[in-house]
């Protein structure tokens, strides 16, 4: 990278003697030394860094000679002095503060690195020390899964919000945690550490802008609060300074707007890691790629639960990304065999959920009459074997399995395979879009009868996350999310009668909510803003339509679900909501939509009914509703009306019931949009908290309604109050938003009948009487359920969030 003039203004002297225009500063001095016994001060043996860097601030920087020694100007007043430390270094910042008037014997300590092999670092975000609903206990419990991955980690990094508020007991909770692991910590500054102008963060983390060398990788640290230019003078500066050919991480709190983002793709950065959203996301920009990861210990906004991202490089700078969830508790269950399940003669297969929160040590299988069996990974949680062929004599086998973690837990689980006859599959109906019809109502009249057993188990090679799967023909059609690089995302489709995977049609971003299927096309929208038009029979291409290409990616995300009428599709965001023609993807009518909030997008689908469509599109712009056949705005309702709703709509006549994030269900008027009644479900909501985001489901005057709070709520339509709560049991993995462990419920319930069929994140599948709101029944699945459940007729198809499906029926 060339050097321009203004470079020159912040080279030291050391390096100015070969440029013209630098005027020869007044020197402070000290050495820079590796610090092996970590006491701070240089001992007999500890030697210097050879041509180790020096920056004052972010304002100029030196170059150490071959013992480690220093000079660089410092103004009167001193100011901090730190080292962007090497690859045989530990990571992040090492600097000291330059007290007033002193200007010698400013000795900079250094750590060795204590990582050696594979290179590889951990990625989170906002981890928001000092929200009421979490504690310091819960940032020691991401950060420790964060440093049981294997191989061990160089660093772990939080992109920015490491606090809530700012506060020096929130700084010191962080530090708390932090001392809780054995991996270094390279911290990021997010506009909530930076109430104060910097002084806290300062304090305890150091210079905001920084540099380092690790692992062949050359990263910088860039602090979202300050000025662009400012920003752009300290990356020019620091690129300038490297001399060979390493890969460039920026790091960064929050996603950059068209300015910045342009600036960076002119300086040949290689990926962006961000934050602030408290998203999952994977952004393609012009010359670099972006990854904005979901916040570590809480749920998103995105409604992706908790986690983080790791990322390897090899010897040669190519880069693979994987993810890991939090987990509140180690998830080591058998998916298949399940209790009743029967398999025909030489045809059984092991599926295995495993997330112990650490790394998997080792992972066995055994199976009577077999002996050991592999497990390989299948993607999301699940690992498999091949089909155990020679298992053909009709009788019950024990299977087991044994785990054992990188934190020196060892699980067992166990099950029967079951070889027998199978029974006559039911009968199959179809339900081809998100909730079974265009109005969402999420219910039929025929009630699947309880207990249920499996029919058959399948992987699809990632997580399933939001929406659910639909079915129509015989066939199975279940989106998947790839929260690491999104490669494996896209839609797969399942024999509905054998769980057969009939084909994949993988994409390179997640798919984040129901697939819908019209005649012989499958349609569904990938997480960068690509609507996909795909053969139902075989899976391959017909037509892809892309949302707002004008707009810049960040502002392009789309989490909702097609909705499909009469051949007729409706979908989109906030940019663009269109109808087309589901066969060839043509435009029926396309309408703009205003930009009156960031980035953030809802997952809500639209709900048809009539001549109009009803949908959300964000945070701020209240309900819309659109002339099904021209697309004329009929209304829009005031923001309070679905504020943050991820939440369906779903319409009753002339009533659609939405829920917002304040937990407050209000009916609205179709032809008029005047609010005809509300009613609050749970005290205490707070904006920001997204505490409603599951679809109500409706029978007759019944509604039911789920809270990321655990509560799921019967309103009777006809008298307008609550008639009964169920509530669920803590989830498996973190799902709500600004809440470490609850009890949240994000699936959207389905009724048969008079049950409800709720899919719980804490791993329980439950039948709940629709007038009582009695457990009927329950399955203990051991795996969170994210999303709803599909009625086939007699089969309820239950996907969850590991990466498994299920078809379940009424046992014979």
């Amino acid at each position: 990278m060339s050097l321009s003039l203004k470079h020159c203004l912040f080279l030291s002297a050391a390096s100015c003697v070969s440029l013209t225009g630098c005027a020869h500063p007044e020197a402070g001095s000290g050495s820079v030394f590796v610090d092996n016994n970590g006491n701070g001060v240089r001992d007999s043996g500890e030697e210097g860094v050879r041509n180790a860097i020096v920056f004052y601030e972010d304002k100029r920087h030196s170059k150490a000679d071959s013992a480690g020694n220093y000079s660089i100007k410092l103004p009167d007043n001193g100011g901090m002095l730190w080292v962007r430390s090497q690859d045989e270094h530990a990571p992040g910042p090492f600097w000291i503060n330059a007290p007033a008037g002193v200007t010698q014997g400013l000795d900079i300590p250094v750590r060795p690195t204590q990582s050696s092999g594979e290179f590889s670092f951990v990625v989170g975000s906002d981890t928001h020390a000092g929200i009421e609903q979490m504690s310091v206990e819960d940032q020691i419990i991401g950060l420790a899964q964060a440093a049981g991955v294997a191989p061990k980690p160089y660093f772990i990094t939080i992109t920015g919000d490491i606090t809530s508020g700012n506060k020096p007991e929130q700084f010191e909770s962080v530090f708390t945690a932090i001392d809780a692991i054995d991996v270094p910590y390279v911290p990021v500054p997010g506009n909530h550490d930076w109430y104060d102008g910097g002084e806290q963060y300062r304090k305890h983390f150091g210079p905001p802008n920084y540099a380092f060398d690790a692992g062949g990788v050359h990263f910088v640290v860039l602090e979202w609060e300050a000025s662009s230019d400012s920003r752009m003078d300290f990356l020019d500066m620091d690129l300038a300074l490297i001399n060979d050919e390493r890969p460039v991480v920026v790091l960064m709190h929050a996603p950059p707007r068209d300015e910045l983002r342009a600036k960076l793709d002119e300086r040949g950065i290689d990926v962006l890691l961000t934050g602030h959203m408290h998203t999952n996301r994977v952004l393609q920009h012009d010359t670099f790629v972006e990854y904005s990861t979901q916040p570590m210990v809480m749920g998103g906004m995105d409604l992706t639960p908790g986690g983080f991202r790791i990322f390897h490089f090899d010897d040669q700078g190519g880069m693979t990304v994987d993810h890991r969830t939090t987990v509140n508790r180690s998830v080591f269950e058998f998916v298949s065999p399940a209790v009743s399940q029967v398999f025909a003669p030489c045809k059984a297969k092991l599926i295995v959920a495993v997330e112990p929160g650490a790394s998997i040590t080792s992972l066995s299988a055994m199976v009577d009459g077999v002996g050991e069996v592999a497990l390989t990974p299948t993607g999301g949680w699940t690992y498999s074997s091949e089909v155990l062929s020679s298992l053909c004599t009709p009788g019950s086998y024990l299977a087991t399995a044994d785990l054992e973690s990188g934190n020196g837990e060892g699980l067992t689980a166990s099950t029967n395979i079951e070889i027998g006859a199978l029974p006559i599959s039911p009968a199959l109906a179809n339900w081809p879009m998100f909730q079974g019809d265009p109005t969402h109502s999420g219910a039929t009249a025929e009630r699947i009868e309880f207990p249920l057993q499996m029919e058959w188990a399948a992987t699809v090679g990632g997580h399933i996350h939001g929406g659910s799967p639909v079915v129509a023909d015989g066939r199975v059609f279940v989106s998947v999310s790839d929260f690491g690089d999104g490669i494996l995302g896209g839609v797969v489709a399942l024999d509905a009668k054998t769980g057969t995977t009939l084909w994949e049609h993988r994409v390179g971003f997640s798919v984040r909510n129901a697939p819908a299927v019209s005649g012989d096309v499958v349609l569904f929208i990938s997480n960068d803003g690509t609507v996909h038009g795909v053969s139902a029979a075989t899976g391959d291409g017909l037509w892809t339509y892309e949302l707002a290409p004008d707009k810049p990616s960040v502002q392009r995300n789309i989490y909702s679900s097609p909705t499909v009428v009469d051949g007729i599709a409706y979908l989109g965001g906030r940019f663009e909501f269109v109808a087309m023609e589901a066969e060839t993807g043509d435009i029926v009518w396309s309408v703009p939509i205003l930009d009156n909030f960031g980035d953030l997008s809802s997952h809500a689908s639209a709900a048809v009914s009539g001549d109009m469509v009803v949908i959300p599109f964000n945070r701020v712009d209240g309900l819309f509703a659109f002339d099904r056949e021209t697309g004329t705005q009929m209304w829009n309702t005031e923001f309070e009306v679905v504020r943050a709703a991820h939440a369906s709509p779903v319409i009753d006549g002339d009533i659609v019931y939405v829920v917002n994030e304040l937990t407050r269900l209000t009916a609205i008027g179709m032809e008029d949009a005047a609010s005809k009644w509300g009613v609050t479900l749970e005290g205490g909501a707070f904006g920001w908290g997204f505490l409603a985001e599951s679809t109500p489901a409706l029978q007759g005057t019944t509604l039911v309604v789920g809270t990321q709070r655990g509560g799921l709520y019967a309103i009777d339509t006809a008298n307008r109050n609550k008639s009964w709560l169920f509530e669920a049991d803590p989830a498996l993995i973190r799902a709500t938003h600004y809440h470490g462990e609850s009890p949240a419920i994000t699936a959207a319930p389905v009724i048969t009948g008079d049950l409800i069929w709720l899919p719980g994140q804490d791993g329980v599948l439950r039948a709940l009487d629709l007038v009582t709101g009695d457990e009927l029944w329950a399955a203990e699945l051991g795996v969170p359920m994210s999303s709803s459940p599909a009625v086939a007729g007699q089969l309820l198809i239950v996907a969850s969030y590991d990466g498994s499906v299920r078809a379940m029926r009424t046992l014979p």
